[in-house]
């Protein structure tokens, strides 16, 4: 399962910080825009009292003060962040429907077709 939050970058000397935007108490900093995504989503986890079982997908913003080419590199990111947690549903989505059909009698071949995988794969993964 995955919360969807929004926080807002800003850079102040060398390091970057992250203020979740509907979290005041979650806020960190870090060296690198890489550890900034994963350290918010640590302290958004923290702060909002998440489930182990519960992703957040958190998507940056860039401060007005930044540069634009910063701004559209964040969003890239967050294109690519967006990605990585529908490919995670559909991987969820695909294994239990791959059961299901199992389940109900569903040959190897005709549970391929249906989710658009080779049955090697089917195979692998029931």
């Amino acid at each position: 399962m995955t919360a969807t939050y929004n926080a807002t970058v800003t850079r102040e000397g060398t390091a970057w910080l992250a203020q979740a935007d509907n979290l005041p108490e979650a806020h960190t900093w870090a060296p690198t825009l890489a550890a900034l995504r994963t350290a918010i989503a640590d302290a958004i986890a923290l702060a909002d009292d998440l489930d182990d079982a519960v992703t957040p997908l958190v998507l940056l913003s860039a401060d007005p003060s930044l540069p634009s080419e910063v701004a559209n590199a964040i969003e890239v990111g967050n294109r690519r962040a967006r990605l990585r947690a529908a490919e995670a549903e559909l991987r969820a989505d695909t294994l239990a429907t791959v059961h299901d059909l199992l389940q109900a009698g569903y040959t190897v071949r005709d549970t391929a077709g249906a989710v658009g995988l080779t049955p090697g794969r089917i195979t692998q993964i029931a």
